[in-house]
């Protein structure tokens, strides 16, 4: 079988690697040489190669963010020099929430964090709309005062800074979660200020 050979590299080198009759390492020049060489049998070990390939990643779907149920579409992504022998070139995800409901809450408690020592935290929003998912019979009991936001201001400078809110909820409605991403407007100053 032909391969490409290059003299001063000592080595045979994949179609990717040749440039023009010349190695992509070095500029050396590359010639068509017959030498014997193992080949495997793709389509008998075909059932062997798939063993432990347990996914593919298509894209990201950010649960959090998905207010209700969804289909999405992702392109499958096929890397160069590889055959797509299907032809499928997407997948289609169908995301359903069947016994998870959300509720939108306004949440006033707004906590600060590792607040850095001589400084002290005002906080300019005092209010956050939260929209909150969980098991539809968990939901139905749950209010503002079982959401806790906290944010983290742990290094934080002297002026007012938009932060990023954690969500969280309290021992009863662990199974509870935020849907989206929340942030909070505060101004930081010293203590004595």
């Amino acid at each position: 079988m032909p391969v490409n050979w290059c003299e001063a590299l000592g080595t045979v080198l994949s179609n990717d690697e040749v440039i023009d009759g010349k190695s992509e390492r070095g500029g050396y020049p590359v010639v068509k040489k017959m030498m014997m060489q193992w080949v495997i049998d793709q389509p008998a070990f075909a059932e062997k190669l798939l063993e432990g390939l347990d996914e593919i990643v298509v894209g990201t779907i950010k649960l959090g963010e998905l207010l209700k149920d969804e289909t999405m579409t992702f392109p499958i992504q096929i890397p160069d020099g590889v055959t797509n022998e299907t032809g499928v070139s997407e997948a289609t995800v169908e995301i359903k929430f069947p016994d998870l409901t959300t509720r939108t809450f306004t949440v006033t408690d707004i906590r600060a964090i590792n607040v850095p020592a001589g400084l002290k935290v005002e906080m300019i929003t005092q209010a956050l709309e939260v929209q909150i998912r969980g098991p539809k019979v968990l939901m139905k009991n749950m209010t503002e005062a079982d959401i806790i936001i906290t944010v983290d201001f742990e290094n934080e400078p002297v002026g007012t800074a938009t932060k990023k809110a954690t969500i969280t909820m309290s021992g009863d409605f662990l199974e509870a979660g935020a849907v989206g991403v929340y942030q909070v407007l505060a101004k930081v100053k010293p203590a004595g200020g």
